[in-house]
């Protein structure tokens, strides 16, 4: 499916809109990507991983620390992900999903897929580290 069929909402560690991307100290990424997570770094590539150049890694679900990321990332609804990263003491947060409704009308993120959202969210940064303070 095209890009275009897909929706991003992020967050930086400050609480204000991301692109959908962040970049540590060290040059590589994380991104959103329609419904999964990837991971750039061109020091790390290597052209046998089947992955185009810079990406390293994709993400479907599950927690991993790659890159200067410690990430985790949940399957969510409108065959989303909801994904929780920590990096260089700062934060990136969002959601990459399926941006159309069964009718073939585009809704974007959903309000119950965003309480959702903020849920995981909430945990996340209850539990990581013992509770970091966010960026006011």
């Amino acid at each position: 499916m095209a890009l275009s069929n897909w929706d991003t909402l992020a967050f930086n560690s400050k609480g204000k809109s991301s692109r959908g991307y962040a970049t540590n100290k060290s040059g590589n990424s994380i991104e959103i990507y329609k419904s999964q997570v990837h991971i750039h770094s061109s020091s790390m590539w290597k052209y046998s991983t089947g992955f185009v150049e810079p990406i390293i890694a994709q993400i479907l679900q599950g927690d991993l620390n790659l890159a200067g990321f410690e990430i985790i990332s949940v399957r969510g609804p409108q065959n989303g992900i909801f994904v929780f990263t920590y990096y260089d003491d700062k934060y990136f947060a969002g959601i990459g999903c399926y941006g159309f409704d069964r009718y073939g009308k585009w809704v974007g993120v959903q309000p119950k897929t965003l309480e959702k959202f903020f849920v995981f969210l909430d945990k996340q940064v209850r539990n990581f580290r013992g509770g970091p303070d966010l960026e006011a």
